[in-house]
């Protein structure tokens, strides 16, 4: 699915501007498209900037210029090798357009429209599988129910989507309520470009309460250090006084 923004220049010839796929994820090619109904004569200078989460930017991934006609879209990628640098400082990208127009008798220096738009390029979610540490059941397919102070083991596995091997990286595993990871961070081998990382966790996740309990397993790598990359799954557990033997223990993958 495309995300389509509409602009006047100062003509009032409408201008689109479209990014596809709406919600890139890493590995993906980014497509940015000018269109018009109307034929138009412009210079089109269109520049990719990396940017912090509150929109500042930080360096300028790439640029592309030429003249478009409106007779069919000005087209423009961005692909995974280009936008894969940035990464390991942000996720976060302004797509920003300038048309100025093209005259034969002479050059025009101030753009006659602009656009920004602007997006966060998402990580794939590693996937968890929750394992009851004293059965060995899978908490997923077991009809045995969970409790309280029973330590739940996860494995989590997620496949490299960007075109370089990662490395220096590292993974960690607690409840919804981190807070200290001492003990709980280990590192990783080096995954290569189409690798898949599927590693346990050295130490198992404690179910503290009854009800809901929310497991998160976070990555992170030499290439990507600053970014995001979550799983989640939910287990819900029974307190031990009055549960029923007919409990069962149920998992949830999340996809936030």
């Amino acid at each position: 699915m495309a995300s389509q923004d509409e602009n006047l220049d100062r003509l009032g010839v409408p201008i689109f501007l479209t990014v596809s796929p709406k919600v890139p994820t890493w590995g993906e090619t980014v497509t940015v498209a000018l269109s018009s109904s109307q034929p138009v004569h412009y210079r089109i200078d269109l520049r990719f900037d990396a940017v912090t989460y509150t929109g500042d930017k930080l360096f300028t991934v790439g640029n592309e210029r030429g003249r478009w006609d409106g007779s069919g879209p000005f087209t423009v990628t961005l692909a995974p090798d280009v936008y894969g640098e940035m990464l390991n400082r942000t996720e976060y990208l302004d797509i920003v357009a300038y048309a100025y127009p093209a005259l034969s008798e002479h050059s025009v220096h101030k753009a006659t429209w602009t656009a920004t738009k602007s997006l966060r390029l998402r990580a794939p979610k590693p996937s968890l599988k929750l394992v009851h540490h004293g059965s060995g059941e899978d908490l997923a397919l077991t009809e045995e129910p969970l409790y309280v102070g029973d330590t739940v083991d996860v494995e989590v596995e997620w496949r490299n989507p960007l075109p370089s091997e990662l490395t220096e990286c590292e993974m960690a595993v607690d409840d919804s309520a981190v807070g200290d990871l001492n003990g709980k961070t280990q590192p990783l081998e080096n995954v290569p470009i189409g690798g898949t990382i599927r590693a346990h966790a050295k130490v198992g996740v404690s179910i503290a309460q009854a009800g809901e309990t929310r497991i998160v397993a976070g990555l992170s790598c030499a290439e990507f250090e600053e970014a995001v990359v979550q799983g989640f799954a939910t287990v819900v557990a029974h307190a031990r006084a009055g549960a029923e033997v007919s409990d069962k223990a149920s998992v949830t993958d999340e996809e936030s």
